[in-house]
């Protein structure tokens, strides 16, 4: 992730010595903070109304997602099993972990 000292960032994928940008399309900031593999990579980003959102990019093509009933989604990694850790805060402002397996979501807390 590069960002800005104006505000601002951008994920970033280098492979075989090749970067590509990473950056989901209308945001203003964006992470790529885990890879697997078959490089799919998560991450998070922050939209136009400055919201948290967690992204899934496979094959060059974008998916983002939401813990639901949360304020604010972030993934943090991904395993060669398509299993996605991340983090996401609820409506009382308390951040919890969360697990993404075959689509569902779980609550992980310590």
């Amino acid at each position: 992730m590069f960002r800005f000292p104006t505000g601002g960032g951008h994920g970033y994928l280098r492979h075989n010595g090749i970067f590509q940008q990473i950056d989901y399309p209308g945001a203003t900031f964006t992470s790529a903070r885990g890879i697997n593999s078959s490089l799919e990579i998560v991450g998070g980003y922050v939209d136009v109304n400055d919201v948290d959102h967690a992204f899934l990019f496979v094959n060059g093509h974008f998916t983002s997602f939401d813990y639901p009933g949360a304020t604010s989604t972030d993934a943090f990694d991904i395993n060669d099993n398509g299993e996605l850790v991340g983090v996401y805060i609820d409506t009382t402002g308390v951040q919890h972990g969360f697990l993404l397996n075959n689509g569902v979501f779980s609550t992980v807390d310590f």
